[in-house]
């Protein structure tokens, strides 16, 4: 009977240590992962070629690691000390495409790693500017070929100025000012005839594109060109300011708008505001009906309202401006008035800072951005 218990003992002292031996050996929880949060990309500088990113790790004490690459070229990497959690990326192209990747290890932790993209902006203080000259032949006539000739001219802020102090007011917007001038030279149907071939209308035409979101309404073109009707001429600035890390970057062109022959021409504004094909929404137009002078110059600003509720969401998009001249040529008859057939012609979209001109010194901001900052000038 003693040997029957000291067996069954054994056997419960062994189902014992059976059980035991999995906690004895169980192996230790294992290590969590870094934890990459609040990463923030500025991408915004003077030239558009740097960005500054920022982040936070848990633990704090992390050693990070900064890998990215410009589309197109080679990868970079850059290693911070440890428990610094931000980098400067150099080397960059303005609305290039530029991919990271953050990598944080600890010890007693699994590596942590965040991945996103961004493209840089740049901040101008130029004016975008664009000049083009024409002569159009037309033939048919009893003298043989004759050229009329016209230029037309456009220029504007390099950049969309929003002010984010003013972001909460649903009613409170900046002015940005696409100033457009026409110079149309007629010329007689024959020499020293009094009878000229001259612009009897000229159209002249705004849109905008967002071409990083597609949302264009909030930048909605004012009631009236300036001068409107009533002022008949201006002189004066369009001026803007960008905030940039604190320093204020300002800039300013003058301005002297009119009309000439300064009567007998009438004037039709008209404000769109609607979609138009392949996302480009349509801003505005101007009809100057002319009374048959050999030249006819036309220099005006049409503001376009940027408003700061809405653009605020807007920061750092790329905008398309694109302009448009459109001409309607007849003959003009001193004692007769206009005499012949309309032929219309002209210029029907050029898009701001992109593409050679006339000035291609002046060419100066392939890329508008909506910016922090202020703008100003004549307007409605």
């Amino acid at each position: 009977m003693k040997k029957m218990e000291r067996i069954w003992a054994i056997v419960a002292l062994a189902a014992l240590l059976a059980n035991a031996l999995p906690l004895a050996a169980a192996a230790p929880p294992p290590p969590g992962t870094v934890v990459i949060s609040n990463v923030n990309v500025n991408r915004n500088s003077l030239s558009g070629t740097v960005a500054n990113l920022s982040w936070s790790t848990n633990p704090t004490s992390s050693c990070d690691s900064v890998t990215y690459q410009v589309s197109g070229q080679s990868s970079h990497t850059i290693t911070p000390p440890c428990k610094v959690h931000a980098a400067s990326l150099t080397g960059l192209a303005v609305h290039v495409t530029t991919t990271f990747t953050i990598t944080a290890t600890a010890k007693k932790y699994n590596p942590g790693t965040y991945s996103s993209s961004f493209y840089p902006t740049d901040v101008s203080t130029s004016k975008a500017y664009e000049s083009f000259q024409y002569s159009l032949p037309i033939t048919g006539g009893p003298c043989g070929t004759i050229y009329y000739q016209e230029t037309v001219t456009a220029q504007m802020p390099g950049d969309i100025e929003y002010d984010p102090t003013q972001a909460g007011n649903a009613n409170h917007y900046e002015l940005f000012d696409v100033h457009m001038a026409f110079n149309g030279l007629g010329v007689p149907i024959c020499p020293g005839s009094s009878q000229v071939i001259t612009a009897r209308q000229t159209f002249m035409r705004i849109w905008v594109l967002d071409t990083t979101s597609n949302v264009n309404n909030w930048l909605p073109a004012a009631v009236d060109p300036v001068p409107n009707v009533d002022t008949g001429g201006y002189p004066g600035h369009i001026d803007w300011a960008i905030n940039l890390g604190g320093t204020v970057y300002g800039a300013s062109f003058g301005v002297t708008l009119g009309y000439t022959p300064p009567s007998g021409v009438t004037i039709y504004p008209t404000w769109w505001n609607t979609p138009y094909p392949d996302g480009w929404w349509y801003e505005s137009s101007l009809e100057i009906d002319w009374n048959g002078a050999m030249q006819t110059l036309a220099n005006v600003a049409w503001p376009l309202h940027v408003i700061d509720s809405q653009a605020q969401y807007r920061l750092g998009d790329q905008v398309l401006v694109r302009v448009g001249f459109v001409t309607t040529l007849n003959v003009w008859d001193p004692s007769y008035g206009w005499i012949g057939n309309d032929l219309q012609w002209g210029v029907p979209g050029i898009v701001m800072g992109q593409g050679s001109d006339n000035n291609g010194g002046n060419n100066l901001d392939q890329y508008t951005d909506v910016q922090m900052g202020t703008s100003s000038g004549p307007g409605s």
